[in-house]
């Protein structure tokens, strides 16, 4: 199983690896939690002990929309981010972009909880 995976900011183009310890264990689980229930066929789900929606799809990678408490899940996310397995011995990619978040707590809660998805999604195995 991988420990670290390469997070890519698609506004800043700056990419950095995340190991798997930077993400607590909870918030992880939360996600894993509404990844399921969304990739079931659930059309949005509130990640629990969070202010946070997600939506999400699969087809090799995993593609996730997060709205914040604040937003309406009728206009565009404020973050969206792709998951990405890139074969042996690579580690996987997670790129995201905060373009429509305008609530600046949000921003600081926004990169932790698209590496949560990232993980649960990587730790469930090969889809």
């Amino acid at each position: 199983m991988e420990d670290t995976l390469l997070y890519v900011s698609a506004e800043a183009g700056h990419a950095h690896e995340s190991p798997r310890s930077e993400v607590a264990d909870d918030l992880v689980e939360a996600t894993r939690v509404a990844l399921g229930k969304v990739l079931a066929g659930s059309h949005y789900q509130r990640v629990e002990s969070t202010d946070w929606t997600l939506k999400a799809s699969e087809a090799g990678a995993l593609t996730v929309r997060l709205w914040p408490r604040k937003m309406t899940l009728s206009g565009p996310p404020g973050v969206a981010a792709r998951v990405e397995r890139r074969g042996p011995g690579a580690v996987p990619r997670l790129t995201v972009s905060m373009a429509g978040l305008v609530d600046p707590g949000a921003a600081l809660d926004a990169p932790d909880l698209a590496r949560a998805v990232a993980w649960a999604w990587l730790e469930r195995g090969e889809p």
